[in-house]
């Protein structure tokens, strides 16, 4: 049974909804709710589909969409009901080349299982694009329901499955068949250590998915007076067509982090068809690659900048109603545009938790005693990436030309650095700790040098303020020790 509930307030997507039998786990009940926020993946494609492939703004088109959107849903939800849970490396299964071929796509879908987050498969114009959304069952979902549910000829007793169901089980290096599901995706505390398990992504190759994605929708974004509003709307229009991708792209910008100081990890069984130990290292060439994305598409004053034609049409429309008291409600915003540098600090104040946790610092300390030194990333270059990302401006006095996305940016660093110094939490190894402390001596040698330019009042007010929060850092530890 599918149900559709069409609320005023849609609050939940969907859920699988199973009544069980305690005592056999016999499934006697199933069905799916999608909440009718579903409805509303249409302005997915008005507000993103749609300007990134120059694709006319369609009624008939949005309806299609959304009908694509709901079918992929219930497929998921229907994974559920016969007892599957997520999986989160599918997205790993296929190439950009095929996800963007659509009789690939309608044949395999655009992940190798339902059961995936999936994004919109979306491409930038120029690209061939295959099915937006996951269509199909994929070879992951066929192998797992096979596993659960076929018929295992001459078996007469559960331990006499146990050959045929190992069997089907040793095949997870084949890309088709793995599976890793939500406890290898929490990243923000440092627990877990695959980039190729995250949701909302999609390609064998992540890095350049995210690139690709990144660079359309900030275009997106950035063209938005092009499209938004037309005659007669409201220019809110204009609003919901840029807050639309640029909450994908607060989504997207994050994901590179996963990759610092990563480990794959294999559930294979030892002896199992082509199994690798259970944790083999991210390359150092990746993890660079990784920091780079994270220092163009989110730390830099590029990153969030954007046409001044767009941002100041981006305003709400005025609401208010009549209470049930009689009274006249009005709860509007505290902004009356779209506020670009809190969401932009907010968003690389994340990034940094997640990658200066203690439980993440420690990972990548203990690299070195697994690996072959070069392999892999050191806290050193967590460090010396992350400042001279951030402050390879100072000394030369370049960072005059900063804007205050940067600004703030570079305040962030300095009082994580001095935290790390004065304050760390608890597991914050020594080393990170060590670092920290050499980190600031560089960042108040860099101001002085930085102060001896000829500056606008701003910048040297921001310089002074850096200088001070490591000499205060500094200075406090030293006392501490005395």
């Amino acid at each position: 049974m599918v149900r559709w509930f069409d609320a005023s307030q849609p609050q939940y997507g969907a859920e699988a909804l199973i009544v069980t039998d305690p005592r056999t786990g016999e499934e006697i009940n199933a069905g799916i709710n999608i909440d009718s926020v579903m409805g509303l993946q249409g302005r997915t494609y008005r507000y993103v589909i749609a300007p990134a492939r120059n694709l006319p703004d369609s009624e008939a088109l949005e309806q299609e969409y959304v009908k694509q959107s709901l079918y992929a849903v219930t497929l998921h939800e229907s994974g559920h009901d016969l007892g599957l849970q997520h999986n989160f490396i599918g997205s790993m299964a296929y190439s950009a080349k095929q996800v963007q071929d659509r009789t690939f796509t309608s044949k395999y879908g655009i992940v190798s299982s339902v059961m995936e987050y999936t994004p919109v498969n979306l491409w930038p114009r120029g690209t061939p694009n295959g099915d937006y959304n996951q269509m199909v069952l994929g070879p992951y979902d066929y192998y797992a329901v096979k596993w659960g549910y076929e018929y295992v000829p001459g078996a007469t007793t559960p331990e006499a499955e146990k050959p045929a169901l190992n069997a089907l089980a040793s095949r997870w290096s084949d890309p088709m068949y793995r599976f890793a599901s939500d406890e290898d995706t929490d990243f923000e505390t440092g627990h877990a250590i695959d980039p190729r398990v995250q949701t909302d992504d999609l390609t064998d190759n992540p890095l350049a998915w995210e690139r690709t994605t990144l660079a359309m929708l900030h275009s997106i974004m950035n063209g938005v007076a092009n499209r938004f509003p037309k005659n007669g709307e409201p220019y809110e229009e204009a609003r919901r067509a840029f807050e639309r991708p640029l909450a994908l792209y607060v989504r997207t910008s994050v994901m590179p982090a996963h990759v610092i100081g990563g480990e794959y990890l294999s559930r294979a069984a030892a002896g199992d068809p082509h199994s690798k130990p259970p944790l083999q290292p991210v390359s150092r060439a990746d993890e660079y690659a990784a920091w780079q994305l994270l220092q163009t598409w989110l730390f830099s004053d590029a990153a969030w900048r954007f046409a001044p034609a767009v941002l100041d049409r981006l305003a709400y429309s005025e609401v208010s109603w009549l209470g049930t008291n009689g009274t006249w409600i009005y709860n509007p915003g505290d902004r009356h545009d779209v506020p670009i540098v809190e969401i932009a600090s907010r968003t690389q104040e994340r990034v940094m938790d997640e990658l200066f946790a203690p439980l993440t610092l420690t990972r990548i300390d203990d690299l070195s005693t697994k690996y072959a030194a070069g392999s892999t990333m050191t806290l050193s270059d967590l460090f010396d990436w992350t400042r001279n990302g951030m402050y390879g401006d100072l000394a030369s006095g370049a960072v005059a030309k900063a804007g205050v996305v940067r600004r703030n940016a570079q305040m962030h660093f300095a009082k994580r650095l001095a935290q790390l110094w004065v304050s760390p939490s608890d597991g914050t190894p020594t080393d990170a700790q060590s670092l920290a402390r050499l980190q600031l001596e560089m960042l108040a040698h860099d101001c002085a040098l930085g102060l001896l330019h000829s500056l606008d009042e701003q910048t040297r007010a921001h310089l002074e303020a850096l200088q001070a929060v490591a000499k205060q850092a500094l200075e406090a530890r030293a006392t501490i020790a005395r």
